[in-house]
This record gives structure tokens, sequence and C-alpha cells, in this order.
């Protein structure tokens, strides 16, 4: 794994100002730049919401079905980037609050929550904190638990002589804690093309 040319940390508190981080800088010998950008968290997140909405154990669902607790558990990177954990587990804070995943939890009575520790971590963190963004209690409980949520990101390099192009893979899964068995898989892959300074 190659280590993030410059810190994460300023990107995050730049970038959450705007609205979502800048999130996976990588680099070359040289000082090129591939990233996840705003927009292609904001695109995973709608996504999500068509997929999830679409799933047989979802798709009748209603504001008045009894309540899912879905916890996020696991956050594994396998991309090529070094990505902290607390990092990647903003990611997650982030997809959860965005507008398509909230509008689907209203809709289909389901909650998306965090182990109440790594919310602990994430408001502690000054530069990270703010992804956790004024939730009520119950996104960092995890006492009514009825699923369970993981996440893989991978990533695949193409490189040339003049540039470079990264495929990015998102896996999730969620399992339904009284019968051990999926109620919902998908995965996200999406492209972004950089070259030029990581300053630019």
């Amino acid at each position: 794994m190659r280590p993030h040319p410059i810190p994460l940390r300023a990107i995050f508190r730049h970038a959450l100002g705007l609205g979502l981080p800048v999130l996976f800088l990588a680099s070359c010998a040289a000082p090129q730049s591939t990233q996840i950008r705003p927009q292609d968290l904001t695109e995973m997140a709608a996504a999500m919401a068509q997929s999830l909405a679409r799933a047989p154990a979802i798709m009748d669902r209603t504001p008045s079905s009894p309540e899912w607790f879905v916890s996020i558990q696991r956050v594994t990177n396998l991309t090529t980037d070094v990505i902290p954990a607390r990092e990647l587990w903003a990611v997650m804070a982030l997809l959860r609050s965005s507008l398509p995943i909230r509008a689907f939890m209203q809709q289909r009575n389901i909650a998306f929550v965090l182990p109440a520790q790594r919310v602990r971590e994430l408001r502690a963190d000054p530069n990270l904190g703010a992804a956790v963004g004024d939730f009520d209690a119950r996104f960092g409980s995890d006492r009514k638990v009825t699923h369970v949520m993981t996440a893989v990101f991978r990533s695949v390099t193409r490189a040339t002589a003049d540039a470079r192009t990264d495929l990015y893979e998102c896996d999730f899964e969620i399992v339904d804690l009284r019968t051990g068995r999926p109620v919902w898989a998908d995965h996200f892959t999406f492209k972004r093309f950089a070259s030029g300074a990581i300053w630019d």
C-alpha cells in the first residue's frame, strides 16, 4: 500500500465545510494524485438507496414496518491506498447521513447505526467529528441491532506512461441476525481519472 502524499486530516477539515470530504489520495513516484471525489460518494449513496429498495426482503417495507437496526460492523480497506480506520468509518458516517440514504431509512423504517465506540472516536477527533453530525443517540447504539452490514473497498490501478486510471469497487452486505442469511448485497464501481501535481 502507498501512503497518502499529504495528510488527509487537512483535506477533511477543508472539504467538510463544503459538504462531503475528498478522500483516498494516493501517490506515484511523480507527484500524481487519484482520489474519490465528493461526487463519487453522492452517486454511491444514491445507487445504494435504489439497490436497497429493490431487495426482496426490503421492497415491501413501509414506514410502519417493524424497525430494523442495521449496525455497520466492519469496514475493510483492500485498496492500494493507506487509509486510517477512523477515516474509513467517517466515510460510512457520511454515506449514512446522505440525503438518499436518509430518505430510504424513513421510507422503509430502517436505521443504519455505527457501534458506539466508533461514533465516540469520530466525535473526539476535531478533524473528523463533523462527519458524524448531529445524529440522535440511536446512531451510536447497538442495543437493538437486528442486522449487520459489512463494507469492503477495493481498487485496481491501470497506468500508462503519462496517466493513470483507478477503478474503485465498494462491496456491501447486510445479514439478518435472526437467520444468519444475507438480505442484501451489492457492489458499486466507479473510475477516477486524474493527473497533475497533488497541489494543483
